[in-house]
């Protein structure tokens, strides 16, 4: 059988970013005792992420696992099994998978890309500072994003649009403070006159707000937010106790924290207004979280025949980047009709794909599916008599 001509008008509408992206909480990862564990947004079935990650690397040297934005890698610094003071990881979100991505002196700080393509890092790679630099997630394509001498950069954070990178600097003799940066390295600003002094700089994922650890009104290791401009900085957490590494919930709605009590860290999380804080590892500790956007989607296919034209009637919604595909099955085989890349959809749209000049041939299947490199995350499959 021929493969037919999809005429898709609306497949280019969704290469274009979503006007509002609805996001879900997904598990918080953490650092305890060299290993990384996971667990619920309100601190429940804490487990340790196992498979070739605790073969070769737990317990080690192991610090600052992030997400992926689609919530089923993860990447990390270790320098477990090697003379370099620190290598950038990827692993699946089970521990499968495990790759060393670059082999350089001292790459530490991974921070990936909204559209997950790009990992953003802090380096001592030329020898003279710390500079923010990006890679592909598979490790090629370095290219330097800060280069300030004397001036050391750390600690990147990408804005959710993807086109800026938040960072901690010593730029200018004044103290370690917040500045942002455009990815391609220009347009460098550390917010005068509203300088934040801190570190560790977390933007919202609704572009609106950056959380950081700074001097507040109590002690300097405070949690404070403030607008993406550097006005309204606000203290979160206002006690005696060092609260650092701010890291947002998908939803922006809350933050997760590191807090030391009495030499020990563990994982708290609270409102994005300060209120509710909350001890979520009160019996063995942990530091370092990071937030799992969980990848939800609605997608249903329906279709109908009239008149030479098959109709394939579409809901679809969803809140990562991910692949969409469709496929036709028939007495005679599989036909791929379409597998494209898909951004964050939200809220639900509803479209058509005509697809005319179709033979009457009978029953025909159509199986459609948004999926990620590890899992399908939704799909449905309907059958339209042709005849």
């Amino acid at each position: 059988m021929r493969r037919w001509g999809v005429f898709v008008p609306l497949l280019t509408t969704l290469a274009l970013p979503a006007s509002a992206r609805a996001q879900t909480n997904g598990k918080i990862i953490f650092e305890r005792g060299g290993c990384f564990w996971v667990m619920g947004p309100d601190g429940s079935n804490p487990t340790q992420i196992g498979n070739q990650f605790a073969a070769d690397l737990c317990p080690g040297n192991n610090r600052d696992p992030v997400w992926s934005p689609d919530g089923t890698r993860i990447a990390f610094i270790s320098d477990t099994h090697t003379t370099l003071p620190a290598n950038i990881y990827v692993m699946n979100a089970d521990g499968s998978n495990l790759v060393r991505l670059v082999d350089a002196i001292d790459d530490f700080e991974p921070a990936w890309s909204p559209d997950g393509t790009k990992i953003a890092f802090t380096s001592n790679r030329d020898g003279i500072v710390e500079s923010i630099y990006t890679m592909n997630v598979d490790g090629t394509n370095v290219q330097r994003v800060t280069n300030s001498p004397p001036a050391s950069d750390g600690q990147p954070a990408w804005s959710p649009d993807g086109t800026r990178i938040a960072f901690s600097t010593n730029e200018g003799g004044i103290g370690i403070h917040i500045g942002v940066v455009n990815v391609d390295g220009t347009g460098r600003t550390d917010f005068h006159p509203n300088i934040a002094f801190g570190m560790n700089p977390a933007w919202s994922r609704d572009g609106t707000r950056i959380a950081f650890n700074g001097d507040g009104s109590v002690n300097q290791q405070q949690i404070l937010v403030m607008n993406t401009d550097g006005t309204q900085q606000t203290p979160l957490t206002t006690n005696m106790l060092p609260d650092i590494k701010p890291a947002w919930s998908p939803d922006s709605t809350m933050i997760a924290f590191e807090r030391n009590i009495s030499g020990l860290t563990y994982v708290f999380v609270m409102n994005a207004d300060g209120s509710g804080q909350t001890n979520l590892t009160p019996t063995d500790g942990g530091n370092a979280p990071d937030w799992q956007r969980a990848h939800t989607c609605q997608l249903t296919i329906t279709p109908t025949f009239a008149t030479g034209t098959l109709d394939l009637g579409f809901v679809l919604q969803n809140s990562a980047p991910a692949t969409w595909g469709t496929w036709l099955l028939h007495t005679g085989g599989v036909v791929k009709l379409w597998s494209i890349p898909i951004p964050a959809v939200s809220p639900a749209i509803s479209f058509h794909v005509p697809i005319a000049g179709f033979p009457s041939i009978g029953f025909v299947g159509l199986l459609t599916a948004i999926s990620t490199p590890t899992q399908a995350i939704c799909f449905d499959f309907k059958i339209v008599n042709t005849h």
